[in-house]
């Protein structure tokens, strides 16, 4: 799993359109031993961004 090898620590945030996949994320906080955390609109983390990058160029 990357975050282990990249030695990642919680807190833990799960983004992009499969964070509403409620199996997805207890699967994936089951392998992490640690709460992940989704937002309701996490499907538009990508774009924003991606916006906010566009802002600054």
């Amino acid at each position: 799993m990357l975050a282990r090898r990249v030695h990642a620590e919680p807190p833990y945030v799960m983004t992009g359109g499969v964070a509403h996949n409620i199996g997805a994320v207890h699967a994936l906080s089951d392998a992490l031993k640690s709460e992940v955390t989704t937002h309701k609109d996490s499907q538009l983390c990508g774009a924003i961004g991606a916006a906010l990058l566009g802002l600054e160029s």
